[in-house]
């Protein structure tokens, strides 16, 4: 895992980086790690997990800042008293599934709701939560101090250090501080000691990469924006809604919003009519939210694990909406981490805003890809595929090489193509300015030509989806791209970069022709219909890849009007057979 903080570092003057290394593992070693790290918050007050009753001593100061007085912790101790009354009345059979805060939100707002009360108990609960975000932005806007470039270099990720330089890096990373301003002699002067410092007198980053060859690269983990303060730990809040992960078990990933029931009768079905048995993990708007008939529906299907998340969104006059709008708005996702603290291993997690920036909800959704795929195990088969236009016609996980070697640190990571003959990065309008925008033009320029590699259709094995979707994120942290399809601009140029290349987790990295493999994409082949192009097979209405196999995985359907048909007229005994079902 990539060890992403240097703090310490500075004292390792002329120091070797084998040493430096060394230094950094110790500390960490140091820290105390909370025994539930990897687990989250539910709903139901029962089910949360509790901490060993053993507990690391408090210092001195923290067992002084532990009895000073404050009016939020003797909130927060508050609603404990109505929580322990809401447990009781559980285990007597009343109000289960009833909705609790997790965070204190002031005497005003109450700790849980009734049935009939959770409508108007949920507004409230928004425009608190609203206000206490706006209210926050203000302080650390006020708070905003002058920096210097030793705190930048806090923020120093080795990785990156290989391939950009110091001096960039710092730079970076002091335009990422909210309200930094840097003094340019400050930048330029304290520049050059820093970089003696931590790296020596001679050759800096280059003598670092040389002395770290071989050594596997890594990305950080999405949580590691959080930076909780000493006695808190960072942790991920978001549970399913319905469904629970079968960790051994291949799974489909596919974030879902705002469709009608056609789309999940389409995707869903098809997808258990193939024979797969594995779960399919979707993301979708709050329940309240669903349209007609949607919630019923995925709470009937079998290995269904449904997530429900909440946004907070921007519209076109800079206005909050809970509304996504197909995912074209910039959004921040409310209740997804939070802060524990070590110290009360009785007290649930308080949330914590979103610690990135508005971007859309294509983006985002790499976030939630990478906190369902810490379920499963490491050898288990994942698929990242679009949930509109996707069509299953065989079961997409028989045939795949399994790993026998449970312990085996590495799997294979499978991405699919475009059509080349048709298009390529540089010839597709809508890729070329994603890249462009998030990379400019001359860290792109030597692969305009190689086909467009879609973002919405990527497998693999856990420990390589896991290592992917890590870089995914760290893509939009260090680019800030906030158009929408800039995850595709990520996804290409995480490939042709070569910057998975080596990382931790990922032992090959295969791309399959349009045509050739799991998942065919579609969409650029509308310069003449599929069956004159010889991969639809009008008499059977399959899809076919180029040796005449059909295709396990048919994406980017609704492209081809004679195809769109023949899955309208399915999605149209789908529902009839749903509605059958249902009488």
């Amino acid at each position: 895992r990539m060890e992403k903080v240097l703090r310490g570092s500075i004292t390792a003057r002329g120091n070797n980086i084998k040493n430096l290394d060394s230094i950094t593992k110790q500390k960490q070693q140091k820290q105390p790690r909370h025994p539930h790290a990897d687990e989250h918050h539910h709903d139901n007050i029962d089910v949360y997990p509790r901490q060993p009753d053993r507990l690391p001593p408090l210092n001195s100061a923290s067992q002084a800042m532990k009895h000073q007085p404050s009016s939020w912790v003797d909130g927060e101790r508050k609603p404990k008293k109505e929580l322990l009354e809401l447990m009781e009345r559980q285990k007597q059979g009343l109000d289960k599934g009833a909705p609790i805060l997790t965070r204190y939100l002031g005497d005003d707002v109450k700790v849980w709701a009734k049935k009939e009360e959770e409508g108007e108990w949920k507004e409230m609960v928004k425009k608190k939560e609203a206000q206490f975000k706006r209210d926050g932005m203000n302080e650390r806007k006020a708070n905003a101090e002058t920096t210097t470039v030793s705190k930048a270099v806090d923020l120093v990720d080795k990785d990156h250090v290989f391939e950009e330089g110091l001096d960039t890096i710092v730079r970076k990373a002091i335009a990422a501080l909210p309200g930094a301003e840097v003094n340019d002699d400050e930048k330029d002067g304290q520049l050059k000691d820093e970089k003696e410092e931590v790296f020596g007198k001679k050759d800096g980053p280059n003598r670092m990469k040389r002395e770290t060859n071989g050594v596997a690269k890594s990305f950080a983990s999405p949580i590691d924006a959080i930076h909780p303060k000493e006695g808190m730990e960072a942790v991920v809040l978001l549970e399913p809604t319905i469904g629970k992960h079968r960790p051994s078990k291949d799974a489909v990933f596919a974030f879902a919003e705002g469709y009608d029931l056609s789309i999940y009768l389409c995707f869903v079905e098809s997808l258990h009519e193939t024979g797969f048995d594995g779960d399919i993990v979707l993301g979708v708007s709050a329940l309240e939210n669903l349209k007609e008939g949607v919630e019923e529906y995925l709470r009937s299907v079998e290995n269904i694990v449904l997530y429900t998340v909440e946004w907070t969104c921007l519209d076109g006059e800079g206005k909050e909406t809970y509304e996504t709008k197909g995912g074209i708005r910039h959004c921040q996702m409310n209740e997804f981490y939070g802060l524990h603290d070590v110290n009360e291993p009785d007290e649930h997690p308080i949330s914590e805003p979103d610690p990135r920036e508005a971007r859309p909800v294509a983006t985002a959704r790499y976030e939630l890809y990478w906190l369902w795929a810490t379920k499963y195990e490491s050898h288990s088969w994942i698929m990242l595929i679009d949930s509109r236009d996707a069509y299953f016609q065989l079961d997409p996980f028989e045939g795949v090489e399994r790993e026998e070697d449970e312990d085996k640190s590495d799997g294979s990571l499978y991405f699919y193509a475009e059509n080349a003959e048709v298009s390529n990065l540089g010839e597709s309008s809508y890729n070329r300015n994603w890249l462009t925008k998030a990379y400019g033009l001359d860290a792109i320029s030597s692969f305009l030509k190689e086909p467009v590699i879609c973002s919405g259709s990527t497998m693999g094995e856990q420990v390589a989806i896991g290592t992917y979707l890590r870089a995914m994120v760290a893509e939009f942290d260090e680019t800030k791209c906030k158009m929408k399809g800039c995850d595709q601009g990520f996804h290409n140029y995480l490939l042709y970069s070569h910057k998975l290349d080596g990382a931790a987790g990922i032992r090959s990295v295969k791309v399959h022709a349009q045509g050739d493999g799991i998942i065919n994409n579609l969409g650029v082949m509308r310069t003449k219909p599929l069956s004159e192009w010889g991969i639809f097979d009008v008499d059977r209405k399959e899809v076919l890849n180029w040796d005449k196999s059909v295709s396990p995985v048919v994406h980017q359907f609704d492209r081809d009007n004679e195809l769109n048909n023949v899955i309208k007229e399915r999605k149209r005994q789908m529902a009839k057979k749903w509605k059958e079902q249902r009488q």
